[in-house]
């Protein structure tokens, strides 16, 4: 995730910007409607006098974050209703123009989204938007492209981190299975050179498999150290 910083506004000003402690219950999603970056957005939010306030702006490259999470904001036009009061309020940048910055910046959202649900315990049904307030059209580009693909990108940043999948290798015994010498090689393939020969029947042990030219069976790894062409030898 993007970097977030802190901008916060000034105690003095708690009483214009958000006057009630609180606990948050909701994420509540905006469009900034402009091509601001997220500093500016706080910037103008901290210091001017009018009683409209968020708690986070989000750009292509980092998050602002202005009001404490444990405060209201003035963001969703309902007055003392749950989107002031209990919302943590989004402003997504550059929706104004769109473009690359945007996408972006919505991406982060998305992600800085899951974070918060991950946080607080929240389902997908936590996150609302300005519109299910007041009716106003916003997060106005985020709904013109689909809210529903909004929601889709939270809940893949909600998901776990797959692990790669590894496969477990079980080490085996083989014995020379040629009338000539077999040889040891530094690599797993004949460009490698050699290290020996293996000229008895003996059983030795292969710890690792790998494809390489010179042979049509793959490379065996004995845990004696070199490898050895799997053509050439069978298993004990």
């Amino acid at each position: 995730m993007v970097p977030i910083r802190e901008n916060l506004v000034p105690k003095d000003k708690y009483a214009i910007k958000c006057p009630y402690t609180r606990t948050p219950t909701r994420v509540v999603i905006h469009n900034t409607a402009n091509d601001a970056p997220a500093a500016n957005e706080i910037s103008y939010m901290r210091y001017n006098d009018l009683e409209i306030s968020f708690h986070y702006a989000v750009d292509d490259v980092n998050i602002v974050q202005g009001i404490p999470e444990n405060r209201n904001a003035w963001a969703s036009g309902d007055g003392h209703g749950k989107g002031n009061m209990e919302g943590i309020h989004i402003e997504i940048c550059y929706s104004k123009s769109g473009g690359k910055k945007f996408d972006k910046a919505e991406q982060n959202a998305a992600e800085f989204t899951a974070s918060l649900l991950k946080k607080y315990g929240w389902g997908i049904d936590k996150v609302t938007k300005h519109r299910d307030y007041d009716g106003k059209y916003c997060p106005h580009r985020t709904l013109d492209r689909g809210w529903q693909r909004f929601l889709s990108m939270v809940k893949r940043y909600m998901e776990p981190a797959k692990a790669p999948v590894t496969s477990k290798f079980t080490p085996y015994l083989i014995r020379k299975n040629c009338r000539d010498a077999l040889n040891i090689r530094k690599g797993p393939s004949t460009n490698y050179g050699i290290l020996g020969q293996i000229k008895d029947t003996l059983r030795y042990t292969i710890v690792e498999e790998r494809s390489g030219p010179g042979s049509d069976k793959g490379w065996g790894r004995l845990k004696a150290g070199g490898w050895v062409a799997l053509d050439w030898v069978k298993k004990a």
